[in-house]
């Protein structure tokens, strides 16, 4: 029999039993949670799409996959236990430079952590192998293989590991350096080959880093160190054709002709004219003459302003009808850099109706000294079309033209390509002084300056850097150059008008006068203005738009332009 309870009884014991039942069941449903929860921070999985044992090289890269019911707040990977990057979004990668760790095995490891703070962690064996054991120098040759079939991947990738094999190595820091200039980066490509071993020793890498430091010479940010960098650009060029000039002469397989002319030719691109004509003698004489080496050894000549010294060999050739439209070149840049330019025109006439580039690039000064500046620019365009890389006939196209941009890309190609040539830096410094936002004639005159160094028989480096100097009221400095000019050469009319600049900017009315009218009487076509000049006025007129006597040249590339190749080697 159940025991007796009032109706009172039975609801409170009632209820108590459902309480109990509630929170029986509440602690099930917790627990199940917590079992829940627990599975779910169990459950972070961490992937890669690489397997273990798979070898590296190169730049590699590394991805995670995670699996997780909870979000995932970062990934960390590690190498070797030492923390490479913390990523906090999709997808979970990191890029290892292989290049920068030992050949051989390494540990990745990936600890994904989410956003309770529970990890999961993948781990991943990789073997790094760069073919190291190849060598550098094996390395450095497939690198160098792929430059030359402009595969820039390929190039980048042999040269690291080039690099990496043996420090400093010559051949791969040339690839880099290369790479690096194909980029605009000319200082990055420059500190390269700086600090390669055995850059004493190569052509090459010297004649890339003269030509980088040329680069770095034109732009804005070195601009105060232009001098200074084109200086070294020209001992680096130098330096380079001594090195080939004495293998040169080491080389039993090369003929005493050819030696002549090739040690010639390497003397004349590198400023040392005197030298060259020393060089280009022997195979100018005899029965065996070389018709080349003749006309080398007259544009030598011209290139040392020994102009009866070049007419009066390449007249032998002229007056049996030997000659031929190189020598036919060479005498007339003769006669323009002596201001005679009607006879000049008239020797090249059949050749400029030939479309010979050498006589439209004498044919484009011709025409820019008779003011005919339409027909000089025609002439340098045509002659730059049919050989693109042509320094002279860019030179000759960046004074006749009358785009800007053109004019500023076409000398920017001529200082590049013959910086050795003084003309091209007359207008770079005139440029500098009078064409900037802010004028900056003390970078002008050391720049005009420096021109006067390359060639010190040259009239118009002189004339400018007095001029500059004027300009900036260093009368002291500019004065005993006017005057030793004007003591040799009181016949030519741009010295005289600079000789009145200079009275003109030093309140000398009178002397100022009587130069202007000299310069007249010297030539009346080109000179008649009534009113002394001042010294940047006349820098504007002689230097950037007469180019009344600038220093004209030719090259031999435009003069042999099948036959000439660039001094190379290692």
């Amino acid at each position: 029999m159940l025991p007796y309870c009032t109706k009172t009884d039975c609801a409170k014991a009632y209820g108590k039993a459902r309480l109990m039942a509630g929170i029986h069941a509440l602690m099930l449903t917790l627990l199940f949670v917590a079992i829940a929860d627990a599975g779910a921070r169990a459950s972070i999985q961490v992937t890669f799409d690489l397997h273990n044992q798979d070898k590296v090289a190169d730049v590699v890269r590394i991805e995670a996959h995670v699996k997780s019911a909870v979000q995932i707040d970062q990934v960390q990977f590690y190498v070797d236990d030492q923390l490479q990057k913390t990523v906090t979004g999709i997808p979970y990668q990191f890029s290892w430079d292989t290049i920068h760790t030992t050949e051989g095995p390494h540990t990745i490891k990936a600890v994904a952590t989410d956003d309770n703070g529970d990890v999961g962690t993948g781990v991943l064996q990789l073997t790094v192998d760069n073919q190291l054991s190849l060598g550098a120098a094996a390395l450095a040759d497939k690198a160098q293989k792929a430059l030359s079939t402009d595969d820039m991947d390929g190039a980048k990738r042999w040269a690291r590991r080039a690099e990496k094999a043996e420090k400093d190595f010559l051949p791969a820091e040339k690839v880099l350096a290369a790479l690096d200039a194909a980029n605009l980066h000319f200082h990055a490509a420059a500190a390269r080959l700086q600090k390669a071993k055995d850059l004493a020793q190569s052509i090459t890498a010297q004649q890339m880093l003269a030509t980088y430091q040329m680069h770095m010479a034109l732009i804005a940010n070195y601009q105060a160190e232009f001098v200074s960098l084109a200086q070294s650009a020209l001992k680096l060029n130098t330096r380079a054709a001594d090195l080939k000039i004495a293998r040169i002469n080491a080389d039993s397989q090369i003929s005493s002709t050819q030696k002549s002319i090739q040690t010639g030719d390497l003397y004349l691109k590198t400023d040392r004219p005197q030298q060259a004509s020393t060089a280009y003698l022997p195979a100018t004489t005899g029965a065996n003459a070389s018709h080349s080496a003749v006309v080398r050894l007259a544009l030598a000549y011209v290139a040392n302003r020994q102009f009866s010294d070049a007419q009066h060999m390449l007249d032998i050739y002229r007056i049996k009808k030997q000659d031929d439209a190189a020598m036919r070149a060479v005498y007339a840049l003769a006669l323009v850099m002596q201001h005679k330019t009607a006879e000049a025109e008239t020797l090249l006439h059949n050749d400029l109706k030939n479309n010979i580039p050498a006589s439209q690039v004498v044919g484009s000064y011709i025409a820019l000294q008779q003011g005919r500046k339409g027909e000089a620019a025609r002439l340098a365009q045509t002659a730059l079309t049919a050989l693109p890389l042509a320094p002279d006939a860019s030179f000759a196209l960046t004074m006749a033209t009358a785009d800007q941009l053109t004019a500023r890309k076409t000398l920017r190609t001529a200082l590049l390509l013959a910086p050795q040539q003084p003309g091209p830096y007359l207008i770079y410094a005139a440029q500098i002084a009078l064409l900037n936002k802010v004028h900056n004639y003390v970078l002008g005159e050391k720049i005009a300056a420096f021109a006067s160094t390359l060639l010190p028989s040259a009239i118009s480096p002189r004339i400018l850097n007095a001029l500059m100097l004027t300009v900036v009221h260093n009368f002291d400095g500019a004065k005993p150059i006017l005057n030793g000019l004007y003591l040799r050469f009181p016949t030519y009319p741009d010295l005289a008008v600079a000789m009145s600049a200079y009275a003109n900017d030093i309140n000398l009315g009178g002397p100022a006068s009587r130069y202007l009218t000299a310069a007249h009487h010297l030539d009346p076509a080109l000179y008649s203005i009534q009113i002394p000049p001042s010294a940047s006025q006349t820098i504007l007129t002689l230097y950037l738009q007469m180019h009344y006597r600038p220093c004209f040249f030719l090259t031999l590339s435009t003069l042999f332009p099948h036959t000439v190749q660039a001094a190379g080697g290692n």
